[in-house]
């Protein structure tokens, strides 16, 4: 009986020796499996930390891209405007030289037709006649009607007013 119970005793001791293996073996386990869990955990949220980053860069990129596309076009229509600006200063340039020629022109004609009247004699007369064609009619000299009617000697004395009348 003693043997009995030393064995007992004996089994006992190596049946917690084994509890006390097989905890400490499931608590390995345990631990295994939680840093394999904190591992793969860390994995995703370095994955998702990655896919968010990408997703920041596709956005700046997006602004960027938007931001040089309105730079591009504000440029464009600075050019344009600049553009439009030159065209004007170039026509305006060209009516002007335009509007000279003319007047050298007309001064040519007017010295031409000068120097014909003056050589026909009638230089003043026709100066004359430039001064009065450009004038408007109110502002042109008075000239005499080309032909009279007359009424008669004024030697006729009126029986009412006494006044000398031509009848």
């Amino acid at each position: 009986m003693a043997r009995v119970q030393a064995r007992e005793q004996q089994d006992h001791q190596q049946r917690i020796v084994q509890l006390e293996a097989q905890r400490i073996q499931n608590e390995q386990d345990i631990f295994k499996t939680e840093k394999l869990l904190l591992r793969e955990r860390d994995e995703h949220l370095s994955q998702e930390a990655e896919q968010f980053r990408r997703q920041q860069e596709a956005q700046a990129d997006a602004v960027h891209r938007k931001q040089e596309e309105r730079d591009h076009l504000e440029a464009a229509a600075y050019d344009q405007a600049r553009a439009a600006e030159n065209a004007a200063r170039i026509a305006q340039e060209a009516a002007e030289l335009l509007l000279r020629y003319r007047l050298r022109l007309m001064h040519k004609h007017r010295c031409r037709t000068a120097q014909a009247a003056a050589q026909a004699g009638q230089l003043d007369q026709y100066f004359e006649a430039l001064r009065q064609q450009n004038l408007p009619p109110g502002r042109k000299a008075y000239q005499e009607p080309l032909g009279h009617h007359s009424l008669g000697p004024m030697n006729v004395k009126c029986q009412h007013a006494m006044l000398f009348t031509g009848c």
